[in-house]
Formats: C-alpha cells, structure tokens, sequence
C-alpha cells in the first residue's frame, strides 16, 4: 500500500481543515444531501462529478472554499459517506475502490457503518491502547493485503474498525482510517457490528462545534466579495446545487 504514503503529503494540505473529520449526518443536514442506502442514484451522480471535475491536478489548482472546490468537497462526502455507512453489497460495483482515488484530496467526514444482522459483533477495543491499534494496522499492511482469511487478518480489521466507529479521535494513530479504507474491502467477510442495532442517524452539533465555527467563520470571509445576488454567487448556489441534489453534472461543464 505505498499508495498510501502520499497521504502523509495531503495531511500537509491546511486549505481542507476546515472540513476535518465533520459528522457526515451534520453536513448531510447543512448541505441539503441525504444519505440513504436505498438509493445510490445521487452517489453514482457525485462520483461522475468527482471524474469529470475534480481529479487531482484539478483540484490541486482550486482554492479552499471557492465553488468549484466546495462542490467537490461535498460530491466527495457524499460518496464516502454512503461508502462507509451502507453494507457494501448495496453499493454499485463499478464504485467499489472508487474511493482511493479521491481520498488523499479531500478529509472525510465522520460516519459510523450501520448494523448489519448477517455480522457478528465487533470485539471490545481499549481506546486508549494505541500500541494495539498501530499492531493491528502493521498486521493488515504485512499479511493481509491478498488474503484476509486467517484469525490474525480478522481481529486485525474487527479491531480497526471498532477503534474507528467508537473511539474519540484523538485517540487514533493517523492510519486507522488509511487503514479501514485499504482493507475494508478485502477482509469484508470479516467485518463486524460496532453498533449493538440498526440506528438512524442523527446530528451530534456538540461534537463538531469547533470545525463548524470554523467553517461559517471561513465561509463570512467569502461573503465580502461574493454576494448571493451577484454571478458569482448565483454560480455558487448553482453548482452547489448540482453536487449536492445529484443533478447533472452537464450543468458544470
């Protein structure tokens, strides 16, 4: 997976900080996107945006903020969110490990994977043993990459993914989540439920507070010179529309 060493570049790349790690039900909400298992027509519409728009020479151009990167930020979290949150049966098959391409451009938004009554429950996980979580994730990177079928591929992932769906995060080695993305397909028979039932979701404000201030706060600096009634902002609210309510794509062209 050296791949992945390109992430440690991207955690260099501030312009996205004002989205990290916000709750995926939180955004969904503020941005007028739903995230619904039961319809992948709006995740196969972001994804074709994220092809046709926002590659990583394009999005390398983009300022933080502006239409044309917020609109891909948000086709991006739609994506991942539905990724990461649906049984991965239910997600069509010519976007399974559609989501590295895109994944060192833009931070995810939080989202925990729903109950699932075929998968066994997850095992207790300390949160605060580190060590446990940085060997699970050694274990998958030397051992697991071709073949997840044996004891120590399994408690590798199980624990992997209940340090993600339950542990604060500042409780997590930075390649949890790397790791979770890289592998949650291959070991997908051996997932696990880190909820005790089927839950819908909601939005925890509490726990974002800081990176929604942020983020009105940046959003206020773009207000000065990009008034809602200007061309500007009517693009704005145009392509924001288009990336969010998965309408065509064309529009943006």
């Amino acid at each position: 997976h050296d791949d992945h060493d390109d992430h440690d570049d991207h955690d260099d790349h501030d312009d996205h900080a004002d989205h990290a790690h916000a709750s995926c039900a939180c955004t969904a909400a503020k941005n007028n996107w739903a995230i619904t298992c039961a319809d992948m027509a709006p995740v196969k519409a972001a994804v074709a945006h994220l092809d046709a728009h926002c590659t990583t020479d394009k999005v390398a151009t983009m300022v933080e903020g502006d239409v044309d990167e917020e609109a891909c930020h948000q086709a991006y979290m739609l994506f991942q969110a539905h990724h990461d949150h649906c049984d991965h049966h239910v997600l069509p098959t010519e976007l399974e490990g559609k989501l590295h391409v895109y994944e060192h451009d833009f931070e995810d938004c939080f989202i925990r994977r729903q109950y699932d009554a075929d998968m066994e429950k997850c095992p207790a996980v300390d949160c605060a043993d580190a060590d446990a979580m940085q060997a699970a994730t050694t274990t998958l990177d030397a051992s697991c990459s071709n073949d997840c079928s044996s004891a120590a591929c399994k408690n590798a992932i199980q624990l992997v993914l209940m340090a993600h769906d339950t542990c604060d995060e500042s409780l997590l080695p930075s390649n949890v989540e790397v790791a979770l993305h890289d592998f949650e397909e291959i070991c997908e028979d051996k997932l696990c439920n880190t909820a005790d039932a089927p839950f819908v979701l909601t939005c925890e404000e509490d726990d974002h507070d800081d990176h929604e201030d942020d983020h009105a706060d940046h959003e206020d600096d773009h207000a000065d010179h990009e008034d809602d009634d200007s061309p500007a902002g009517a693009l704005r609210a145009s392509v924001l529309s288009v990336a969010l309510v998965g309408a065509t794509v064309a529009l943006l062209a």
